[in-house]
C-alpha cells in the first residue's frame, strides 16, 4: 500500500469513523456481546501520540513507526505504542504530540507535517483520554531513542495491519478477569493490541477509503 501525504490530509478532513472502527480491535470481557467505553470524567488527564508515516524509497510502501515502550516505565510497560505523552497546560494537542516524538525518538518538531488528527480516545484502565494526531516525513532520518521511555523504534509496513494472518484474536486475563483480545502481529515477540490497536483500527478504516476511492477512479479511467 502506497498513500501520499495529500489523500491522507483529504481523508482527515471527510467525517471520520470515529468509536465503532476503534471498538473493532478493542479487548472484549468473556460474556459480554458488545464492547462500550464510557464518556471521560471531568478533568480525565490527556494524552498526545503521533502517528508518523512516511513512504519507503526501496519496497514504495507507505509506513508507520512504532515505538517499544521501556519496561522502565510504571505504565503501559513493555509494550508497542505510538510516540507521545501527556499534554501540558500550555499545550495545544499538536504541540505535544511533536515534542513528545522529539524527546521519545529524536525527531524535531519541525519535520513532520502535521495532517489532522483521528478520534480521541478514552481509556478508562488508565484514566487517560488521548487525541491521536497524523503526520508524514518525506524522509525519516535515523531515530535516537531516549531509553528511559523507548526501548525499540521501527517501522511497519500498513499493509502488513490489513494481512488476515497477522491479526489474531486470544483468551487474555486481564486484571482477573477473562478477555477476548484481537492483535496485530507486527513484532517478533510483543502483540500490538489495546489503546494502540484500536487508534490504529480507526486509521486503517479511513485508509481503506483512500484505496476503494483509487480502485474506483482506476476502473472508470
Amino acid at each position: 500500500m502506497q498513500l501520499t501525504k495529500e489523500s491522507v490530509q483529504s481523508a482527515l478532513q471527510s467525517p471520520l469513523p470515529g468509536l465503532p472502527a476503534q471498538l473493532l480491535m478493542a479487548p472484549l470481557p468473556e460474556g459480554e456481546s458488545g464492547r462500550t467505553i464510557p464518556a471521560p470524567p471531568p478533568g480525565v488527564r490527556k494524552s498526545a501520540v503521533l502517528l508518523l508515516l512516511s513512504n519507503n524509497d526501496e519496497s514504495g510502501l507507505t509506513e508507520l513507526t512504532l515505538t517499544l515502550r521501556s519496561s522502565r516505565l510504571l505504565s503501559h510497560s513493555g509494550q508497542l505504542s505510538l510516540p507521545g505523552g501527556r499534554i501540558e497546560r500550555d499545550e495545544t494537542i499538536e504541540m505535544a504530540a511533536l515534542r513528545e516524538t522529539r524527546e521519545e525518538i529524536g525527531i524535531s518538531e519541525e519535520s513532520p507535517h502535521v495532517l489532522g488528527e483521528l478520534t480521541s480516545l478514552h481509556v478508562p484502565h488508565s484514566g487517560n483520554l488521548i487525541f491521536p494526531v497524523v503526520g508524514w516525513i518525506d524522509a525519516l532520518p535515523p531515530l535516537h531513542l531516549e531509553p528511559f521511555e523507548v526501548s525499540e523504534a521501527f517501522q511497519v509496513p500498513l499493509s502488513y495491519l490489513y494481512e488476515p494472518g497477522r491479526k489474531y484474536v486470544e483468551e487474555w486475563n486481564l486484571r482477573g478477569q477473562t478477555y477476548h483480545v484481537p492483535y496485530w502481529k507486527v513484532h517478533h515477540s510483543v502483540p500490538l493490541w489495546g489503546a494502540t490497536a484500536m487508534i490504529l483500527s480507526e486509521f486503517m478504516a479511513l485508509t481503506q477509503r483512500i484505496t476503494d476511492h483509487q480502485g474506483l477512479s482506476d476502473s472508470t479511467a
